[in-house]
């Protein structure tokens, strides 16, 4: 159960038995979701804190609207 206001955090594979969730972009592994509006100071805190884990490679944010496999 999320109060109202709260951020939701979801952590989606990009791999499974069918392949690729996102497949243009076959070398990421998982996905955060963040659902509810985080500003720029606190989305950069999170991607800090991420790349800063060994098990990490890579954090960042993605415009899913870019994407090309995107829903129409």
């Amino acid at each position: 159960f999320v109060e109202q206001g709260e951020i939701e955090y979801y952590l989606v594979n990009n791999r499974n038995s069918e392949g690729f969730l996102v497949p243009e972009m076959k070398k990421v592994d998982f996905f955060i979701i963040i659902h509810q509006y985080v500003d720029d100071e606190d989305l950069n805190f999170i991607l800090t804190r991420l790349n800063k884990l060994a098990d990490i490679q890579v954090a960042a944010q993605i415009n899913p609207a870019k994407l090309k496999s995107k829903d129409p």
